[in-house]
């Protein structure tokens, strides 16, 4: 979570037993760019809801990373250099988080 806010971005958690038709929806509403998740809960996405992913970590080694899918396996992130911190500019109104509820219809908590 602190990696998130520190890259600039906002964390969103998702429930690994939802049912996939409410993830998609959820990552489909917040504009969910980059997913942590397990090759087997992606795989459950549909496709608009993968396509729309600019990068998908994962955390149990999926094989098909570097295929061109964005899809990058958890023991690649030694590779992406963190001696540079992103460059970006936060402000207090900025959202660090956004939290979906069980009665939940797309309302944001920070």
């Amino acid at each position: 979570m602190f990696a998130v806010l520190k890259a600039g971005g906002v964390y969103v958690p998702l429930d690994p037993q939802a049912p996939v038709d409410r993830i998609g929806y959820i990552i489909s509403n917040c504009g969910i760019r980059v997913l942590i998740t397990l090759d087997e809960k992606r795989r459950t996405l549909d496709v608009a809801t993968r396509e729309s992913l600019v990068r998908c970590v994962i955390v149990d080694e999926a094989k098909e990373s570097g295929n061109g899918t964005g899809v990058v396996p958890w023991s690649a992130l030694p590779e992406y250099p963190s001696s540079h911190p992103p460059a970006v500019t936060l402000t207090e109104t900025d959202l660090a988080y956004i939290l979906y509820t069980s009665g939940s219809t797309g309302g944001l908590r920070a």
